[in-house]
């Protein structure tokens, strides 16, 4: 038997219909789904090898990856609301040809 066929997009449809379908029920995803707690332990398995750290050449099967290895100037929230990450302040200058941010201690952006 093979493994490798190609999903089509009926099949997709089908899938995804039945999954949400099974959630609307109120069937848990997974067998032994337990309450929700804060804290603890998050294990990660990735099956495939990072091949690449430079992020320019990140390949597909590692993107999901490249928010847990490096970090950015700002990022957006889900409103598109402009957060700090390693810039802790931000200002226009020259008519807003230009952008001055100020750096957290500790840290260097290259």
């Amino acid at each position: 038997m093979s493994y490798s066929q190609d999903l089509t997009r009926r099949a997709f449809l089908k899938a995804s219909g039945a999954a949400v379908g099974l959630v609307g029920l109120g069937v848990p995803a997974v067998s032994g789904a337990q309450a929700v707690r804060k804290g603890g332990i998050l294990r990660y398995a990735h099956g495939a090898d990072v091949l690449n750290f430079d992020p320019a050449q990140l390949p597909a099967g590692n993107y999901a990856m490249l928010w847990t290895l490096y970090d950015t100037l700002i990022r957006f929230d889900p409103k598109y609301k402009a957060t700090p990450q390693l810039a802790e302040s931000w200002e226009f200058a020259d008519g807003g040809k230009r952008l001055r941010m100020k750096l957290r201690k500790g840290v260097t952006f290259h």
